[in-house]
């Protein structure tokens, strides 16, 4: 047993009996349970225990506090401030896989968040956590005028690989979850090159600037300009009684008498204009044609847009309803609807409420009279004593 749970001391002989090494077995089971997901944690936990049961110069590093009748009832375990931190650094993040938290919610009493070593120390050294023989007390000073020393055995990082004493192998390092120590460093960022500036603008925005007021100065003028021939090309003179052949749209205006007046004549259509008149042409014409036939052969068109829609509301034959909660958010071959399949076919169907109302039959209200006065105190037909009778067999079991 001693070689099982304290294989550091095997070998010379110990500072204690078979019962002892039994109850503190026992109790490292427990230990273990909480912190195997971590070896470095561990391994400190045990060997802080193993120094204080069973070595043999534990009187180096302890000191009875109270003694009664030769049972020592409260002792000081002088332990260094770096095995201390140590111990708190290689457990603080490990996680209890049984409800998802912190070791140190269970080990150090308030929160993990909250605890520190010295909080840690004295915790698990009360008694009041039902687990402390008797109550060891873990002090930061050393006693004046004395020879003890404070236990400072090789205090093991979650972060770093050693040679475990129980198995004599290498134990790995913790997980990332169970030790930030141990998780990858992320590569440093490189520092962002100064950005250059002109006029007090960075470069982006200075060339933005640029661009902008270059096209600004650019799209006035040619707006301008181009404004001004259009104009100067709508217009046209017509010599003194001359015929002028100006087509348009198929046809000529007619001779101009006056002397050299202006005539305002429309430029030729564009690309865009000319395929937008041909496609407005080409929908007119269609159309034209299918409102035709639709008029003259009304039952044709009805009976075959009967067909389509039936066609199309073929499916609603085999359309069904899923009100089925179950059907609803568990696919068939997930693990849950599995092992939910499992119980039902086991202990029949399970179903969970979430509310019950319950409403009396008998409207008439009850109450009691009041103590002192008498006066009488009402309440509502659901306190009725009958109807609580019938109603506490159904709500207790759930």
């Amino acid at each position: 047993m001693l070689n099982k749970i304290c294989p550091e001391l095997k070998g010379p002989n110990t500072c204690c009996t078979t019962k002892q090494l039994e109850a503190l077995s026992k109790n490292l089971e427990t230990m273990s349970q909480l912190t195997t997901r971590c070896p470095a944690c561990w391994n400190n936990m045990r060997r802080l225990y193993c120094q204080l049961t069973c070595n043999r110069d534990q009187s180096v590093y302890m000191d009875p506090k109270t003694v009664y009748k030769r049972t020592i009832d409260e002792i000081n375990y002088y332990v260094s401030r770096t095995f201390k931190q140590g111990l708190f650094d290689s457990c603080k993040d490990v996680t209890f896989p049984g409800n998802n938290e912190k070791v140190l919610n269970l080990l150090c009493g308030p929160s993990a968040g909250e605890c520190t070593p010295e909080k840690l120390m004295r915790y698990m050294g009360n008694t009041g956590n039902g687990f402390a023989p008797f109550d060891i007390y873990y002090p930061e000073l050393m006693p004046p005028n004395t020879t003890i020393a404070p236990m400072n055995i090789t205090v093991f990082k979650c972060s770093k690989q050693f040679i475990d004493p129980q198995t004599n192998k290498t134990a790995s390092v913790c997980s990332c979850q169970d030790c930030v120590a141990s998780c990858p460093v992320l590569p440093t960022v490189p520092p962002q090159p100064i950005p250059r500036k002109i006029m007090g603008l960075d470069l982006l925005s200075f060339s933005l600037l640029v661009a902008y007021l270059g096209l600004l100065v650019i799209f006035f003028p040619l707006s301008f300009v181009c404004a001004m021939r259009k104009k100067e090309k709508s217009s046209a003179f017509v010599p003194n009684n001359a015929q002028a052949d100006l087509k348009y749209s198929g046809g000529s205006y007619p001779p101009v008498t006056s002397s050299s007046l202006p005539v305002m004549v429309d430029s030729s259509p564009g690309l865009c204009e000319r395929l937008g008149g041909k496609m407005e042409a080409v929908l007119h014409r269609q159309f034209t044609k299918w409102g035709i036939y639709c008029s003259t052969h009304p039952f044709i068109v009805m009976g075959c847009s009967l067909l389509v829609v039936a066609a199309l509301a073929c499916g609603l034959v085999r359309f069904t309803v899923t009100t089925d909660p179950v059907e609803l958010w568990s696919a068939p071959n997930s693990v849950a609807r599995k092992q939910k399949d499992i119980f039902d076919s086991k202990f029949g169907p399970f179903y969970r409420t979430e509310q019950l109302i319950i409403q009396s039959v008998n409207k008439t209200p009850t109450g009691y009279n009041r103590y002192g006065d008498g006066k009488f105190i009402p309440f509502g037909p659901i306190f009725r004593l009958d109807l609580l009778d019938q109603v506490c067999p159904i709500i207790l079991p759930f």
